[in-house]
């Protein structure tokens, strides 16, 4: 997280990230939001096999943004999509945050 805290900084956007919680005890590793709008929401892992545990969180905040992309980041060996949500490697990850993080339209839909 704090290498994705760094990119953010470095790139000079307008963009923040923050953790996020409900009431009720569901949870979520970082938002990323530009100009007042939600653009991502991303839990990270350090594990090689993302379950559906893993997206409880995401699942939670999706009742009430589903418009956001939702992302893992794990040890993962590929990228792939699990319950509208985009499972990444580390690498994946970085390279997509860097490429995209300009773009008006950021987010990984």
């Amino acid at each position: 997280m704090l290498q994705t805290l760094r990119i953010l900084d470095y790139a000079h956007v307008e963009a923040r990230a923050f953790y996020w919680r409900t009431n009720q005890g569901a949870e979520l590793d970082m938002l990323i939001e530009r100009h007042g709008w939600l653009t991502l929401a991303a839990e990270i892992k350090a594990k090689k096999r993302v379950s559906g545990a893993d997206l409880t969180g995401l699942r939670s905040f999706a009742d009430a943004h589903p418009q956001v992309p939702r992302v893992v980041v794990a040890e993962v060996a590929e990228e792939y999509q699990s319950e509208r949500c985009h499972i990444l490697p580390y690498s994946s990850w970085f390279n997509q945050l860097h490429d995209g993080i300009r773009s008006p339209d950021f987010g990984f839909g």
